[in-house]
């Protein structure tokens, strides 16, 4: 399947959307006072569960997640102790594809345009 100009521009878009809208609520759950150092501690995990809670799939493949301590040791996939963007951005995708059943709908995180 080929995409046009269009297509391609307004799904590159949505991709753009969703790593802003990412972005934005990784750096609300890392709240340490050093906002430089860029990584979620289990802590903040558990200070933010319940923004975090509705957030997750549903309809996982895997073990259902039901506590902010077993949230944290999914997105912590090198098991380093802290959860990296990279893990996060990882994670989140992983619940979006299981709750659109791999359709990449990103149409609620961000205002139509």
């Amino acid at each position: 399947m080929v995409l046009s100009r269009n297509q391609n521009f307004d799904l590159f878009f949505s991709f753009v959307e969703y790593f802003h809208y990412l972005w934005t609520l990784f750096e609300k759950v890392q709240t340490d006072d050093d906002y430089s150092d860029r990584r979620i501690s289990s802590k903040e995990t558990q200070e933010h569960w319940q923004k975090l809670k509705p957030l997750l799939s549903t309809k996982s493949t895997n073990s259902i997640i039901t506590n902010a301590q077993e949230l944290f040791q999914a997105m912590d996939s090198d098991d380093g102790g802290y959860v990296l963007f990279a893990e996060f951005c990882s994670f989140m995708v992983q619940q979006q594809e299981e709750e659109s059943s791999s359709s990449l709908s990103f149409s609620n995180t961000s205002k139509s345009r």
